[in-house]
């Protein structure tokens, strides 16, 4: 305006990241699994089937590369064991005769080596072979029977006799064969003294009670008249006794050991520790008797050495945000500031306890940007310069131009002030 300098252009663009953006590697689906390799679980390559897949496209400028694992085997018909054949070892020498004399047979045999198994092809039977073969005509030895058992022996002690008998079943021996022995054996039993048994004495009266008060006893005894010899009739008890109950005894009480003290109530400032005990038998008042009662079953006392309770910082909450200041702390009615809000200690930490923030941290205090919209702008002239000469020719004097200052591009100038005088 009047002539002054125009103000230049207050945006600027410029071209920034031109660089190509990152792609990553990108896989196609994992396919199904394919059929397996095998149709039973071979030890020797145990059967898998697998899974693959295929990469989409690779990884560009710096992108995610792409997983190596392009594909996935897994075991199949584990479970499904293979047919094993028979295998059969070869055939053995025959063997020795089956018979010193008489028709006998050599054999040769062959062993199964490993078994089917699974539904494998099975074995042949055929792991025996015999063929006959005759020596020379057997002696024919007398046949006969084993003995009986032996009979009951004749008398229970003292000596007796018992006998056992065998048959012949051939009715003779030949060919120089073995000869019939006797059919008939006997020998001595039960050669021991007989035994004399025991004879009871008479039992003796009861006793008196074993106890004055509570269950108790009475017992009687008996002495044997004659003791049985080896093996006689054993004596019976030579005691008995009967229960017996003259009245209820008095019972003390009766208390368990202390525990171990407890945990502290607390780990710092004042605490309590207890111990404890139970009852095993409650007091009991009896014949004439008092039992005694029971005592405290509970213990405490105070715990040593606790170290002081921490207690951390205490603030206050944080004030209202302020009006909007400069950077003097001054309020303004135009263009930015800031905002603040504040809060302040109330006691400090004591022990381990969290410490306060220092005096110009922002857990005390916290600014915010603020604005009141643009500020008006005047114009802004220097001081006149010194008269020039006088114009004879018009009759008055110029001054030299003023000079305007812009204070800011984004605001408004304000109205020119005179330029002459």
């Amino acid at each position: 305006m009047f002539q002054g300098r125009v103000c230049p252009h207050l945006d600027e663009t410029g071209v920034c990241n031109t660089h190509a953006c990152a792609v990553n590697c990108q896989e196609n689906p994992w396919t199904e699994f394919g059929d397996c390799s095998g149709t039973c679980n071979d030890p020797a390559s145990p059967p898998l089937r697998t899974k693959t897949r295929t990469i989409k496209f690779e990884a560009q400028h710096g992108g995610t590369a792409c997983s190596p694992e392009l594909s996935i085997d897994e075991p199949c018909n584990r479970n499904v064991t293979c047919p094993v054949d028979c295998l059969l070892s070869q055939w053995s020498d025959y063997s020795e005769c089956s018979r010193s004399c008489g028709h006998g047979g050599k054999t040769r045999t062959r062993s199964i080596v490993i078994a089917a198994a699974h539904g494998g092809k099975p074995c042949d039977n055929n792991t025996a072979v015999e063929s006959p073969f005759f020596v020379s005509v057997c002696p024919v030895d007398c046949v006969f029977t084993n003995f009986t058992e032996w009979d009951a022996c004749s008398l229970p002690c003292g000596g007796g006799v018992r006998r056992r008998t065998r048959t012949i079943t051939n009715g003779h021996a030949d060919y120089h064969g073995e000869i019939c022995p006797a059919t008939v054996e006997t020998e001595s039993c039960n050669d021991a003294v007989c035994p004399t048994p025991c004879k009871e004495g008479a039992w003796s009266s009861f006793s008196s009670c074993s106890q004055t008060c509570g269950p108790g006893s009475r017992t009687r005894s008996r002495t044997p008249d004659v003791q049985p010899s080896t093996y006689g009739t054993a004596c019976g008890a030579q005691s008995e006794s009967i229960d017996c109950f003259i009245g209820i005894c008095a019972v003390d009480c009766n208390v368990t050991e202390w525990s171990e003290w407890s945990i502290c109530s607390s780990t710092c400032g004042e605490g309590t520790k207890s111990r404890s005990r139970s009852v095993l038998v409650d007091a009991v008042n009896g014949r004439g008797e008092v039992g005694r009662h029971c005592p405290s079953l509970s213990d405490y006392e105070s715990c040593d050495n606790l170290p002081v309770c921490p207690v951390d910082c205490k603030l206050t909450f944080w004030s209202g945000l302020d009006t909007c200041k400069d950077t003097a702390g001054v309020a303004i009615t135009c263009g930015t500031g800031t905002r603040s809000k504040s809060r302040i200690v109330v006691s400090q930490a004591v022990g381990t306890g969290l410490a306060c923030p220092d005096s110009d941290s922002s857990e005390l205090i916290q600014s915010y940007p603020c604005s009141k919209g643009p500020c008006a702008v005047h114009c802004d002239v220097s001081n006149f310069t010194e008269w020039s000469s006088c114009d004879k020719l018009r009759g008055w004097r110029q001054g030299a131009q003023p000079v305007r200052h812009h204070t800011g591009r984004s605001r408004r100038h304000g109205l020119p002030g005179p330029l002459r005088d």
